[in-house]
């Protein structure tokens, strides 16, 4: 268990896939004008932060290696997510990318590591 080194309370922590869980599935989404958030995906996050609850969301996003866009855009995309969560009142998440796939086209990025969800 973790604890807040302020506090000493007991910390608690929930983990979100991007993709299908909280935003709409639309195939390498990556421009965030064009973001659709699930129904209630909003909602529980201000319940989880109410809870003082630390939301982290991680996602795959091969399309990096895959060469259909870049970090920097992938980067950007978690950047306009907290900022529609901010202005519902909401608290700030954090986001961790994996943008690792064994035989992308990307070679800085067509690799295997240990930051990949699902690693079996």
């Amino acid at each position: 268990m973790y604890y807040s080194a302020t506090t000493k309370l007991p910390l608690s922590l929930v983990i979100f896939d991007r993709d299908g869980t909280l935003i709409e599935d639309t195939g390498y989404p990556i421009n965030p004008a064009g973001v659709i958030w699930r129904p209630g995906a909003l909602k529980a996050i201000a319940w989880l932060r109410s809870q003082r609850v630390i939301v982290v969301v991680a996602t795959n996003q091969s399309g990096v290696s895959r060469g259909y866009f870049t970090p920097e855009q992938v980067h950007a995309f978690p950047t306009a997510m907290d900022a529609t969560i901010q202005a519902k009142g909401r608290l700030k998440n954090t986001f961790v990318i994996c943008p690792y796939l064994i035989g992308g086209t990307v070679a800085d990025y067509a690799n295997s590591c240990n930051c990949r969800k699902r690693k079996s």
